[in-house]
């Protein structure tokens, strides 16, 4: 009899290594405490699919919601800086356009001389020359050089000053003009941020959604082992009262029946949990009984082992992380431009250091070349990779299925020496349990590769989980 608790490890095995290993890892939820979901005093029953537990996780993924505020924030820095530059440059274009002092000495002189007029009645309708006395010509002659002398002082001071403000405003400018760059790449990067972060949770949501499908199923399962050990124990009590059965076969059968309740009863507490889990992270009722619907598993089709090459260029040109290097190459870029531009301005602080940091990030440049060559070189082949193990697991549904169809043969032959009472329906029954266990084989073979398939996907999305 003991001859079945096999079937129940291989169960136990398959749900430790069923998930697909994932590389993008968000902070596990805490645990609910309370009722777990799924127990008698949940009246109301609410079907959940994967799609729409994909939707509820990027509707309330607190990384994305932080990261939509980030980049409200720098939309709003950028409004400022270009706020700013435009009343910079407007108050470049009033520092510009000062009023300057007369320096002309037809103009100064005559200036003067309306100045004496209006207070020397003598020479008020006098024409300016002969007609004037000459103590009042020398003295229009002095104050016409001493007055051109002071303007000339004056204006120039008065451009010094224009040109240290236009300077100052310049460089401000410059500075605000460097942050709206640097504001342009951080937008880019978030957004990039936020693209791969809603990749990596519709694949880790499949992920955990298959795994707790496959721990139901494996519940179910060890359901119907359960009854058939009952089924033993009561053929054995029947054996023991006729003589034909030992006291000790029974106790085995006892023990097995406890040892299998206890590992279904910490079963259901794992599945209870991980459940209440994805639940509270997706932001989902948890008072409410959850019937999770399982992927269409039916029309699952065999990969097409040519088009590897295809998904590698596709891989390539989405991938996030050859998208993340070029954003930093851009900016290593960027800021080197800055440091040559300075120097051959002549606003460099030291010119010799201005070549050391010129140096510096053309060697990071090289270090990120050097990056996005060693990724376009590997990962390529770890798509290759991934691409002949999604075949050998869509080979594995298939040799199921062939066992499927022979045990079914072998059911219907041990069916026929039922009905002609060369075999109990004890015995039937019990061969039979044998048909269960390879249909229970074959759907997590089926689940394990759906899982291939979402990786496969998000492969072709720029987006890599196993490495």
């Amino acid at each position: 009899m003991r001859k079945m608790m096999p079937m129940v490890v291989c169960v136990s095995l398959f749900f430790v290594g069923l998930a697909t290993p994932i590389h993008v890892v968000h902070g596990s939820a805490p645990i609910l405490s309370g009722n777990s979901v799924g127990s008698p005093e949940h009246s109301q029953v609410s079907a959940l699919t994967i799609e729409e537990a994909i939707d509820l996780a990027l509707s309330n993924d607190q990384t994305i919601i932080l990261l939509g505020y980030q980049y409200e924030i720098l939309k709003l820095d950028r409004i400022i800086s270009e706020n700013t530059i435009i009343d910079l440059e407007e108050e470049i274009r009033n520092a510009e356009n000062y009023s300057a002092q007369p320096t002309n000495p037809d103009v100064v002189r005559q200036s003067i001389i309306k100045n004496i007029q209006s207070k020397n009645a003598g020479v008020k309708d006098k024409s300016y020359g002969e007609e004037w006395p000459p103590e009042l010509i020398e003295e229009v002659e002095t104050l016409t050089a001493s007055t051109i002398q002071a303007n000339r002082a004056i204006n120039a001071q008065n451009a010094s000053r224009a040109s240290q403000v236009k300077d100052t405003l310049t460089s401000n400018i410059d500075s605000l003009k460097n942050g709206l760059k640097n504001n342009e790449i951080n937008k880019e990067k978030n957004q990039l941020q936020v693209a791969e972060t809603k990749e990596g949770i519709r694949f880790m949501i499949k992920g955990r959604i298959v795994e707790l499908l496959s721990l139901k199923a494996g519940l179910d399962f060890q359901d119907q082992h359960l009854n058939l050990l009952k089924d033993d124990i009561k053929k054995a009590e029947t054996e023991l009262n006729t003589g034909t059965a030992s006291y000790n076969s029974l106790i085995r059968l006892k023990r097995d029946l406890q040892t299998n309740e206890q590992e279904r009863e910490k079963r259901q507490k794992q599945y209870d949990l991980e459940l209440t889990r994805l639940l509270h992270d997706i932001n989902y009722p948890t008072n409410k009984k959850v019937e999770l619907i399982s992927p269409n598993l039916k029309n699952l089709k065999k990969i097409n082992m040519s088009k590897v090459n295809e998904t590698k260029e596709k891989f390539l040109a989405n991938s996030f992380e050859l998208k993340r290097i070029d954003q930093d190459l851009a900016k290593l870029a960027y800021d080197r431009k800055q440091i040559i531009n300075k120097r051959d301005e002549g606003n460099s602080d030291n010119v010799e250091n201005s070549y050391l940091l010129e140096e510096i990030k053309q060697q990071e440049i090289k270090i990120k070349l050097e990056e996005k060559n060693k990724i376009e070189k590997d990962l390529p082949k770890q798509v290759t990779t991934i691409y002949e193990k999604a075949d050998e697991a869509y080979s594995d549904i298939i040799n199921k299925q062939t066992l499927k169809t022979h045990q079914i043969e072998d059911e219907r032959n041990l069916e026929i020496q039922y009905e002609l009472g060369l075999i109990s329906w004890h015995d039937y029954k019990k061969a039979s349990f044998s048909t269960k266990q390879i249909a229970f084989d074959e759907l997590m073979a089926n689940y394990s590769y759906y899982l291939k398939l979402s990786e496969m996907e998000a492969l072709e999305r720029g987006i890599m989980f196993s490495k």
